[in-house]
This record gives C-alpha cells, structure tokens and sequence, in this order.
C-alpha cells in the first residue's frame, strides 16, 4: 500500500527513490518510470526536494515528451512515397 503523503509536504530524493522502487508503472508507462528513476535526484536539487503534486506535473511533462517522440517517429520512419509517374505533356494540333 502506497504511503499516505502531505501535499504540502516537498520531500527529498531519497524518499522518491524509494517510492519509484516500489512503483510498478507510472500512468502505464514503463518508460516513464526509468526516466523517473534516472532525474529524480536533479529534480530533487533543483527544487529542494518535491511535493507529490509537482513529482506528478514532472511526470506527466516526461509523458508528453515520450508521446510526441514516439509520433515523431512514426513519421520520420514512414517508407518514402514512390515517385509519382511522369504526366504526359499535352500537345496541341492544329
């Protein structure tokens, strides 16, 4: 059972850490629980340590970052579009 937490209340990187530990995912995503996992020390010195509610505006600003990559992906790895053939020039006869 997750612990109960003072929103008020900013708390240091080693508590976070421990929560991250125990968190299985975050929002469904796995990757933004290592992303988590890997700036919550900075994170945690920028803001002499962090409420549940800003942890929670970080992670959702990773989320958006994870989301819009993947769909920059998505389209910087769509196959070229063929050539279109060549239109035939009209000619006018007289």
């Amino acid at each position: 059972m997750p612990p109960v937490l003072d929103e008020n209340r900013k708390y240091d990187a080693a508590f976070w850490r421990e929560v991250l530990e125990q968190a299985k995912h975050i929002d469904g995503s796995k990757l933004v629980l290592v992303v988590a996992k890997q700036k919550i020390d900075q994170w945690c010195a920028l803001n002499g340590g962090l409420t549940p509610s800003e942890l929670r505006g970080l992670l959702e600003d990773v989320k958006s970052v994870i989301i819009q990559g993947r769909q920059r992906q998505g389209v910087i790895r769509q196959p070229p579009s063929p050539p279109s053939p060549p239109h035939p020039h009209l000619r006018v006869i007289k």
